[in-house]
């Protein structure tokens, strides 16, 4: 096992307290990838960085965003939308605010059936927002069959 990392307390110490130190280091280690940043996707990316991973990566459907997302996408302006811009590269920025010790990037490619998925093994956890079922079966089966098994999580309203 690695070095131990020092959890912040004075930011995580109800977290530490509730989860304990070995959930808090497995956290502190760990990369995620969220692919769907519509409402949903984007309570779920806030409570990961407050949560403390390693590493956030967030991916869209390649969507740019529309004047939809601003009643659910709250870190989403007008602008934005005028920019014609992805969602994933315009939320980017102010999600890394939310959280120092948390890095977080975006990917840009589009996020389909055809997609090369081999970049997955660099997250010990993938999150599907609103994804087609063939996908997730897709995504579900290349996750199960590593060595290492990557956990998959699927959500949609």
């Amino acid at each position: 096992m690695s070095a131990e990392i020092e959890i912040d307390d004075a930011l995580y110490s109800r977290q530490r307290y509730v989860l304990g130190d070995g959930a808090m280091q497995k956290m502190a280690r760990s990369s995620v990838l969220l692919v769907g940043m519509d409402g949903l996707g984007i309570e779920i990316a806030k409570n990961i960085v407050l949560a403390g991973v390693k590493r956030l990566s967030i991916q869209d459907w390649n969507v740019a965003a529309s004047y939809i997302d601003l009643s659910s996408q709250f870190f989403l302006t007008s602008e934005d939308v005028r920019s014609n811009r992805n969602r994933a590269e315009v939320v980017r920025p102010k999600l890394a605010d939310l959280n120092p010790y948390v890095t977080v990037d975006f990917l840009t490619a589009p996020f389909t059936l055809e997609s090369d998925i081999g970049y997955l093994k660099d997250y010990q956890c993938v999150i599907l927002v609103d994804a087609d079922i063939t996908l997730q079966l897709r995504v579900n089966y290349f996750c199960r069959n590593q060595t290492e098994q990557i956990k998959v999580l699927y959500s949609k309203i």
